[in-house]
């Protein structure tokens, strides 16, 4: 057996898509280009018990109850954060939004369930918000929605982290833009997180950050061995890059979780990504900012 082909029974990673829309539109963000072929759907309750069967069987160590969407807008994120929990009591939970529907029940229900809190605020004010989140994505209601999650997050004795996420390096705002509101968010004790701009795989523009004449040779983040990514219609990707779902590993309606990661599809992909298999230049991975580069 090579090393493509150990058999998978522990993940590191689940991220799960529950419904398959966003309600920003942030120009950093392949839903911008996505949105309109897609349909906007949610996940069946046949399918999430396939997934919490996947869940349970796979114990991974964080599980990331969205996928390329915003999932407060899934009425039922409550029940579904509950099954999780109870499908893998020792997992991490971390929750991603961009906070404009947080409300004092969800903030409620969140930090008392929910390990991390991520909410993305891009700009500094209302003006360069509207600019690269879009004109629905109010920073000014977001951020009371920030505060108000703090003092409940404080009230209730949680240890849930709340974090602000912000870009930098990004072709669409200024580095000096993205820090002007720093310091008010350092001052109300709210952690910060910096990611740089990448442009997921091409899918966020043209911008090609990498030379895809490369050889893929494996991944930064190792997510073909130690994550996996699920639909809300059950198709399975090999990387939340995906935006387009060109890559289905297998559906669950179909298979098993674990009978899909130790699938021929997922067996092949994984050795393109690590180069041991040839891929054409336009595979996913040759386009990625975290592909491992090999030779020519």
């Amino acid at each position: 057996m090579t090393m493509n082909e150990r058999v998978i029974t522990k993940l590191k990673a689940i991220e799960i898509q529950t419904v398959s829309w966003c309600n920003s539109q942030c120009v950093v963000c392949p839903w911008l280009q996505i949105q309109d072929s897609t349909p906007k759907q949610s996940m069946t309750n046949y399918l999430w018990n396939k997934v919490l069967e996947g869940v349970s069987a796979l114990d991974p160590d964080i599980i990331y109850p969205y996928n390329n969407n915003e999932p407060l807008i899934d009425k039922k994120i409550e029940s579904r954060i509950l099954d999780l929990l109870s499908a893998s009591p020792h997992s991490e939970i971390e929750f991603s939004t961009n906070g404009l529907l947080l409300t004092e029940k969800i903030s409620e229900f969140l930090v008392n369930h929910v390990d991390r809190i991520l909410i993305s605020l891009f700009g500094s004010d209302e003006t360069s918000n509207s600019e690269i989140m879009g004109k629905t994505i109010s920073y000014n209601r977001v951020k009371n929605n920030i505060l108000k999650l703090k003092k409940i997050n404080e009230e209730n004795g949680s240890k849930s982290i709340i974090s602000v996420v912000k870009l930098f390096d990004c072709p669409f705002i200024s580095n000096d833009t993205v820090l002007k509101d720093w310091i008010f968010w350092e001052d109300e004790g709210i952690n910060m997180i910096f990611y740089k701009f990448i442009d997921r795989s091409t899918n966020a523009g043209n911008f090609y950050q990498r030379d895809n004449t490369v050889k893929a040779s494996g991944c930064d983040f190792n997510r073909h061995f130690k994550s996996t990514f699920i639909r809300y219609n059950g198709d399975v990707n090999f990387c939340c890059h995906d935006w387009r779902n060109e890559y289905i590993m297998g559906n669950l309606n179909t298979n098993t979780l674990i009978e899909i990661l130790n699938g021929e599809n997922y067996n092949q992909i994984r050795a393109m990504v690590d180069g041991n298999v040839d891929s054409d230049p336009e595979f996913l991975c040759k386009k990625c900012f975290h592909c491992k580069i090999g030779g020519l």
